[in-house]
């Protein structure tokens, strides 16, 4: 199966996916999507941009690093199901006194522990392009936990 790698703008809500180029072709690899990814810096200066692998749908995401959401220098690589169970796993609503809740939160929490490349703000971002529709549209704010 073939990925077209794209960039994904998280600054907008939903996120924005950005064609990336070498040359006259669209990328295909990682690590042509890493070398065209300066052209998408120059359309999106000072936005948060992180790296999709596309076979329709979003199968890969990784994140480049960067002084606003993550001090890493190498890239972070993310299966999208596993990005999208998170996300679902923060957005199932069961009441705070239910053992499935405490579960689904700890769970989650100890996610984020260990993946700081994903507050729940940015994370939901990307929910458009994983195919989900997100119930609760205010979590697409600024949050940093």
């Amino acid at each position: 199966m073939s990925t077209i790698w794209r960039a994904l703008c998280l600054s907008h809500s939903p996120a924005i996916a950005v064609d990336l180029f070498v040359g006259e072709y669209e990328a295909r690899s990682w690590e042509s999507a890493a070398d065209a990814l300066p052209s998408a810096r120059e359309s999106h200066p000072h936005c948060d941009l992180v790296l999709g692998g596309f076979s329709y749908p979003l199968v890969t995401v990784a994140c480049v690093g960067g002084p606003r959401h993550c001090l890493h220098r190498a890239p972070q690589v993310f299966d999208a199901d596993e990005l999208r169970l998170a996300l679902a796993a923060w957005l199932i609503s069961y009441p705070a006194e239910d053992s499935m809740h405490q579960q689904l939160s700890s769970a989650h929490d100890r996610w984020m522990n260990t993946n700081r490349c994903w507050p729940k703000g940015r994370l939901s971002r990307l929910a458009g392009e994983m195919g989900l529709t997100l119930a609760r549209p205010e979590i697409t704010g600024e949050e940093r936990t």
